[in-house]
């Protein structure tokens, strides 16, 4: 199943997003930026592809913006937004 990616400069909204995430019970986890993301440096949440159209939901709800939303699939990470 496909993962993605969601990077979050403030440290303190990646966290809050997380917790709002697993509150829907959508399983998520945080991590560090992977620097192949070319983004700087950060917190991310890592999640499965098929809840995207939620965690944008909750992204609104909560008024957090992401800076970018990889696709990662093998190792890989291929930018979609």
């Amino acid at each position: 199943m496909g993962e993605i990616i969601i990077v979050i400069k403030s440290r303190s909204a990646a966290l809050r997003f997380a917790d709002e995430l697993k509150s829907y019970h959508i399983s998520c986890k945080v991590i560090n930026t992977p620097k192949e993301a070319n983004v700087g440096c950060g917190l991310s949440v890592k999640m499965f592809m098929k809840d995207i159209k939620k965690a944008q939901m909750v992204l609104q709800r909560i008024s957090v913006n992401a800076d970018a939303i990889f696709n990662y699939e093998n190792g890989k990470l291929r930018r979609m937004l």
